[in-house]
């Protein structure tokens, strides 16, 4: 496991990067390396609360499907930077089979509790706790990026005018 963090202080961007095997029990590495940075940022709960989701659900997406082929797992480098204050750019690489998710359909409400299917909800919830999210495959590698915004950036008053919350 390699960790790379920079701190640049003239323009306050911090960015930084985790190379780890994808598998589950490097679950908690990776999300600590991007919620420690938030907390030194004085990050509203919720948003990190939304980060963490989002980061949960795409990494272990990568770690249970990605290599899953091949028989043994593969890495999943996860990298952050904040391109201006209160907002937070993560980008998810790995070598696995080429698999874009969000072409998957949004599951629609079930009519009732009883007819709810379990699983299929990570990807849409991760779609849902973040602001923008890319997938793009280059050179063998699959690439998701996302983008989390909160109040006190200049972006977030137009967040909040094209969104419900």
């Amino acid at each position: 496991m390699s960790t790379h963090i920079e701190e640049e202080a003239e323009t306050s961007m911090a960015s930084g990067s985790l190379t780890v095997t994808a598998a589950l029990d490097k679950l908690d590495s990776v999300i600590s390396m991007i919620t420690d940075e938030l907390k030194k940022r004085a990050c509203p709960t919720s948003v990190l609360n939304q980060v963490s989701i989002a980061l949960e659900e795409l990494f272990v997406n990568v770690c249970n499907y990605a290599y899953a082929s091949k028989g043994e797992p593969g890495t999943c480098k996860v990298s952050f930077s904040f391109p201006m204050p209160y907002v937070l750019v993560v980008e998810l690489v790995d070598e696995g089979i080429p698999f874009n998710p969000l072409t998957r359909e949004d599951p629609t409400r079930p009519g009732s509790i009883m007819d709810a299917r379990i699983g299929g909800l990570g990807i849409f919830m991760a779609k849902k706790s973040v602001d923008d999210i890319t997938y793009r495959h280059e050179d063998g590698r699959n690439i998701l990026t996302f983008k989390k915004v909160w109040r006190g950036s200049p972006l977030a008053k137009d967040r909040a005018q094209n969104t419900d919350e």
